[in-house]
């Protein structure tokens, strides 16, 4: 269990700004493993991480005067356990550490705190730290929890401080430092802290022209992947490039991740919060190093196998800068594929320092190609026109993901709508007028749907006089507001409006008046709402009703899927051709005559249409209701003779409202587009009997013969001898040179074997590569040496090598080394080619 969101620590008892008991985290873990003798060796444990005591001393008048702040003391982890043999354990509670906060100016040095730390593991130990800095000049040095520690050891001859006991003193590295450097020629400082196998750090420097800042974080142990590591850095570089137009170019920088991932919801939330500008060029880097750290760990937690690139710019325009653009691209690669894009705009009018408008826009947006989404977000933060300030979100959800809810709204959703599950809590667009007294508040929001349009706006007002005697105070507050939610199909509307105005006295109304309406359309028209007024406490209304128009029940408009099936097919080109993917054919088509269209063989003919989706059981067309309630239409392909051609399905996107009866509430939260069924794709031998019009082409080969010099005696063709193992070598190396040649030729060698049961299937190709006969061994290697006829079992390679030398060529001698009881592996292949047929298995397997 971790601490609530917003929150670093678990409060058990006390509040979580004072007094308290707190963890940073409760675990339960459980465990175990069987042997083969049935032994079982499991655990189950639970434990508290970080288990501390917090006093404030705000309450106590002499700590609050001695103590800077809270006082803490730490007792570690604890953990409570069992396990077979052991029984019940008890683990952690060995250190105690006290945490004492103190503000005390030496001179140039200033003391934070003071720690205690006491361990009672062998050798007990006790640490003395402090937390403090040092100013020399324009040097500013600072430690964190640096000090000393002593142990009690064993002393080796007896002759310890305590006798058979010494005391052996130690150095307490800090677990985090910084060093920063104020002077004319250069200004800047580093940073650095260590907690576990976690190392942090950053650097900045300035210098008169320019300046950079680097920030990095390296993890040395993951959880998901013992024995890795994970890194993550940005880095950036400020100076003042001229460009044109007025345009400069004053930052360049980047981020980079090394098993490390964007969390998508904690970069959104620092976008919200408005701490974007310290991820991409911080303002003041070494002063916010920690919280600056802090952030990139959220936001690049570890996770291995992904990783993370990109460089992000800094423009500005005008002398001096009127408008400060900031704008990162990051690429995040792994098991998941991301593209990020995040930056800000700033604009300060008339100048920055006298600005009379201040506007500071910053933005994240987000391609999932993993999960087939698009979202961006917006926020409008510390923005002013003159003293009015001005704030307000965006966000935009999208995407191809099948049921996917696409919406974009600015400043929120109408009250009404049900808010998509991956759509944050947005502000509205507001502009306040004033500040508490007196306060105008104006306020407004627009989103669209695929099933709705929405907007409203709202203002509010309150003023205060002053406090009078016998009468109090007095003041005065008031309201007015629309909410509109505009239905397209079919068309309907919503719309409410309202207001109240109130006279308050010491904050209790007085007087008030105010009014709601509602008015719905248009089959058929309704007005519904109150009117009240409350005169001291004493409170009058009468609501209103009113139906007008007649509920027409209009002739319900019918389909004719078939009808519009048929004429998309008349509009098309018919079917289109699909280039083959990662073959080649070795053949480039002519250009075709007008009206012709040429299909590749190894590609495919594609027949796609838009105006309804295949295979699927619809129930309208637009507004047309489909008669009987349902239809279902598929395609099938047949050749010339009637025979089914087998036909893979091609899908589209189609609008889920246009086919589908949705109700209201369905109509708001339905899904834009459904992925459909949209055509058909016929490939490979199912293109030769779609058409009758096949191009028929003559291969043209070249044919090598390899001369053999060999003292074996004639091969008789009835009685096969044994193979000649220099012969073989000749023959194999002759051929692999050709290989050699053959490749340089072509762009790729295709396969021309699949997985072979019992036997190698054949495909129509002409090239192949070596390691295809990886696939054909297996059949070749199950049949050994013996005479042709004789036996049930041959040695194909033997006999295909000596019968290729007797009669000059493999495709001859395969009829007298293949027994009639198995397959004709070599009939198919050769009718390919001939050459590369003898080709394969002279240098492929022998």
């Amino acid at each position: 269990m971790s601490p609530p969101e917003g929150q670093d620590k678990i409060v058990l008892i006390g509040a979580a700004n004072g007094t308290r008991i707190q963890i940073d985290q409760v675990s339960v873990k459980a465990g175990g493993s069987a042997s083969t003798a049935q032994e079982f060796d499991g655990y189950l444990a639970a434990g508290l991480s970080q288990l501390t005591m917090v006093i404030d001393p705000s309450d106590d008048g002499l700590l609050g005067g001695v103590l800077s702040g809270p006082l803490e003391i730490n007792a570690g982890d604890l953990a409570l356990g069992w396990r077979p043999g052991r029984g019940v354990y008890f683990e952690g509670g060995s250190n105690l550490g006290i945490v004492i906060p103190v503000e005390l100016s030496l001179g140039t040095v200033t003391i934070y705190n003071f720690g205690v730390e006491l361990e009672f593991d062998d050798p007990m130990t006790v640490k003395l730290t402090t937390t403090g800095d040092l100013t020399i000049g324009p040097l500013f040095a600072y430690a964190e929890d640096i000090g000393v520690s002593v142990s009690l050891i064993e002393a080796p001859d007896a002759d310890g401080i305590f006798g058979k006991t010494d005391l052996k003193f130690g150095f307490v590295p800090p677990s985090g430092c910084a060093l920063a450097l104020q002077s004319d020629v250069i200004t800047g400082g580093g940073f650095l802290s260590i907690d576990d196998s976690e190392y942090r750090g950053a650097l900045a420097l300035k210098f008169q022209t320019f300046g950079f800042s680097a920030f990095a974080i390296l993890n040395t142990d993951l959880a998901d992947a013992p024995g890795s590591f994970s890194f993550a850095a940005s880095i950036f570089g400020e100076f003042n490039v001229p460009l044109s137009f007025g345009f400069f170019l004053t930052g360049v920088g980047g981020l980079i991740g090394i098993n490390r991932t964007i969390d998508s919801d904690a970069l959104r939330s620092v976008l919200y919060e408005g701490r974007l500008d310290n991820l991409i060029f911080p303002s003041d880097p070494i002063a916010n190093a920690a919280s600056i750290l802090e952030g990139m760990a959220a936001v690049m937690p570890p996770q291995s196998g992904q990783h993370i690139i990109g460089p992000v710019v800094k423009v500005g325009w005008g002398q001096p800068v009127l408008v400060d653009i900031k704008l990162g691209l990051i690429l995040e690669v792994g098991q998941e594929v991301r593209i990020i894009i995040l930056g800000g705009l700033g604009v300060a009018l008339p100048t920055k320092q006298a600005a009379i408008v201040e506007i500071s826009i910053t933005f994240f947006g987000e391609i999932d190609f993993s999960a087939r989404t698009i979202s961006f977000d917006a926020t409008l933060l510390n923005s002013r026109i003159l003293t009015y300030t001005l704030s307000g979100d965006a966000a935009i959800r999208t995407g191809w993901a099948p049921r996917l809810e696409h919406v974009a709204s600015f400043g929120g959703l109408h009250p009404a709508y049900p808010k998509p599950s991956n759509l944050p809590d947005l502000r509205a667009i507001t502009l306040a007028f004033g500040t508490k007294n007196p306060c105008i508040t104006i306020s407004g929001y627009t989103a669209i749907t695929s099933n709705s349009l929405q907007f409203g706006a709202r203002a509010d007002l309150y003023a205060r006089g002053p406090d009078l005697w016998l009468i109090g105070q007095l003041a005065a507050e008031g309201y007015i507001y629309l909410d509109a939610l505009v239905y397209f199909d079919p068309f309907a509307f919503d719309v409410a409006l309202g207001g109240g105005l109130s006279l308050l006295r010491n904050g209790n109304s007085v007087m008030s008046l105010g009014f709601d309406l509602r008015l719905q359309g248009p089959n058929t028209f309704y007005i519904s709402g109150k009117v009240w007024a409350t005169v001291l406490r004493k409170k009058v209304k009468f609501s209103i009703t009113h139906r007008w128009g007649s509920r027409q029940s209009l002739p319900v408009p019918s389909a004719d899927p078939v009808a519009l099936l048929r004429q998309a097919f008349e509009k098309a080109r018919g079917f289109e051709p699909v280039a083959a993917i990662n073959r080649s054919g070795g053949v480039s088509f002519a250009a075709p005559q007008d009206g012709e269209t040429l299909i590749d063989p190894l590609g495919g003919a594609r027949l796609v249409q838009t105006a309804v989706p295949l295979d699927v059981s619809i129930q309208k067309v637009g507004e047309g209701q489909i008669a009987g309630g349902t239809a279902r239409l598929d395609l099938a392909v047949f050749d010339a003779a009637g025979q089914s051609v087998a036909a893979s399905p091609v899908d589209q996107s189609f609008v889920h409202g246009h086919f589908f009866n949705l109700t209201d509430a369905e109509r708001l939260r339905a899904t834009a587009f459904d992925s459909l069924k949209a055509g058909v794709e016929i490939a490979g031998p199912g293109l030769i009997g779609a058409t009758t019009k096949v191009i028929e082409s003559a291969y043209e080969y070249e044919y090598v013969e390899i001369p053999v010099a060999t003292d074996a005696p004639p091969i008789d063709a009835g009685v096969l001898s044994p193979r000649a193992a220099g012969v073989v070598a000749e023959i194999v190396g002759r051929f692999n040179a050709r290989e050699m040649e053959l490749r340089a030729e072509v762009e790729r060698v295709d396969l021309l074997f699949v997985s072979p049961t019992p036997a190698p299937t054949p495909v129509g190709d002409v090239f192949v590569a070596e390691a295809a006969f990886d696939d054909i061994g297996p059949f070749f290697d199950a049949h050994q040496p013996g005479p042709v006829g004789q036996g049930n079992v041959l040695d194909i390679r033997d006999d295909f090598l000596v019968a290729e030398i007797g009669v000059g060529s493999f495709a001859a001698a395969l009829n007298l080394a293949q027994g009639s009881d198995q397959p004709r592996v070599m009939d198919t292949l050769h009718e390919v080619n001939p050459v590369i047929t003898d080709y394969i298995f002279a240098a492929g397997r022998l």
